[in-house]
């Protein structure tokens, strides 16, 4: 079995972190600070951008078409490629 090897990059940032993920379309590794309703992302520089997005946030994603999916409180928030983030309601019942 191999060893792997982790080392912390970061001070601790979050209240409540999760859902890493790496996209090369958006540059590298994103999180959550879930309750604070964040999602940071790491440059390569080793600095970390906080950006606020609604009350809670639960996942993000990346999407097709550039930018990521992000899983809010009480719905959906769309980030488009040039950053441009639109939180939607909930799926409305047919």
């Amino acid at each position: 079995m191999a060893t792997v090897q982790v080392e912390q990059v970061t001070e601790p940032l979050a209240y409540h972190g999760e859902g890493p993920v790496w996209s090369d379309a958006w540059g590298g590794l994103r999180w959550l600070d879930m309750l604070a309703g964040d999602v940071l992302s790491l440059a390569p520089d080793g600095t970390v951008r906080r950006r606020h997005i609604d009350t809670v946030v639960a996942a993000v994603r990346p999407r097709r078409q550039g930018g990521a999916v992000i899983g809010v409180e009480r719905g959906f928030a769309l980030e488009k490629w040039d950053g441009t983030v639109t939180v939607l309601g909930l799926p409305v019942e047919r």
